[in-house]
């Protein structure tokens, strides 16, 4: 029910985005980490104390982040058909090329989510 209610939720924040007349690339990728927590939540339950799993789940999140932004990008992009895209094929391809870092920091982050649920259990 918990997901259910996160997922509609982020339904609702990505329409409201989707019709802004805005140019900026940080809604996009943070509407697109948001998709990737979703899909974590739902298909990769590790356990939270476990380092590898958490670490493996980090990154395949920060890596699912690049593309599931380029694809809202591309959406808005596509949606509103100006003369001039709001997000430039250049842009798209940017935010795409910094997968590889988002994945590092993906796995840092459940790294440090492992260690610390370790130090609050103990």
């Amino acid at each position: 029910m918990r997901y259910r209610n996160l997922a509609l939720l982020y339904g609702g924040i990505t329409l409201l985005w989707l019709q802004l007349e805005e140019d900026s690339v940080l809604p996009a990728v943070v509407l697109g980490l948001g998709a990737a927590l979703l899909l974590a939540a739902r298909f990769a339950r590790p356990a939270p104390d476990r380092l590898l799993p958490m670490m493996l789940t980090g990154a395949a999140t920060g890596l699912l982040t690049a593309p599931l932004a380029a694809a809202l990008m591309i959406l808005k992009t596509g949606l509103h058909f100006h003369a001039v895209p709001d997000y430039p094929p250049a842009q798209i391809l940017a935010v795409l090329g910094r997968a590889p870092l988002w994945a590092l920091a993906g796995a840092l982050a459940g790294i440090g989510l492992a260690l610390a649920t370790r130090a609050f259990r103990e």
